[in-house]
């Protein structure tokens, strides 16, 4: 029998891949500097945001939507476009990790990833101006697992290639990670764990707990 409690995951998301090869923000215009046969004469300065929060049919991105699992924004990150699977320089963890702890994982979800061009020269922080370049906001759905979900968003200037999945916390088990089972060898019980989180009880052992010698 599993312990249910709160359940404690790990929300992954990779940023693979961001083009953006003509440095244009969302209306087509140049991020920065001006354009001459069809090039901008300066390049963007790309950052990203991403909320990640509970399943909506229509998901709200405007003004201030609610995140209700994760919000974060990333450091100026490239000019245009960025492989994020090459550089080793960057000023940001990739894959991001949100750990999901104060409530139940839905399996459901719904995920914005937006890229901005900041207009500052310092970084964007909290109200900073800035330019939106591109906005993803789709419905997903994840069970807990080792395997990740490839996908790609692309509009007419820009292209997106993003990988995530949710997997569980040490000793949680579950397609939510709400069961919990930590192995132990005391007066409290005498068993380790399965791969599906199930208590095993070691040998001259049984019950419940495996608090009982046979």
């Amino acid at each position: 029998m599993h312990h249910q409690v709160r359940g404690s995951g790990v929300f992954e998301l990779n940023l693979q891949s961001f083009r953006n090869e003509k440095g244009v923000n969302v209306d087509g215009n140049c991020c920065n500097g001006y354009r001459s046969e069809g090039v901008c004469s300066a390049t963007c300065r790309t950052f990203f945001r991403v909320c990640l929060t509970h399943y909506q049919a229509a998901i709200a991105t405007e003004p201030n939507p609610t995140c209700t699992f994760a919000d974060y924004t990333t450091p100026v990150v490239a000019e245009n476009s960025v492989n994020f699977s090459v550089r080793t320089d960057l000023p940001m963890s990739n894959p991001m990790r949100f750990r999901i702890e104060e409530y139940s994982w839905p399996g459901d979800f719904s995920l914005i990833i937006e890229a901005w061009h900041d207009t500052t020269l310092t970084g964007p922080t909290t109200g900073s101006p800035r330019e939106l370049i591109s906005r993803l906001a789709v419905q997903r759905s994840a069970s807990a697992g080792a395997d990740w979900y490839n996908s790609r968003y692309a509009t007419r200037s820009t292209e997106l290639w993003y990988s995530y999945r949710f997997v569980c916390e040490d000793n949680y088990y579950g397609a939510r990670c709400e069961d919990l089972c930590r192995p132990r060898d005391d007066q409290f019980g005498h068993y380790y764990c399965s791969d599906n989180g199930t208590k095993i009880c070691k040998d001259g052992w049984q019950g419940e707990y495996c608090d009982r010698g046979e």
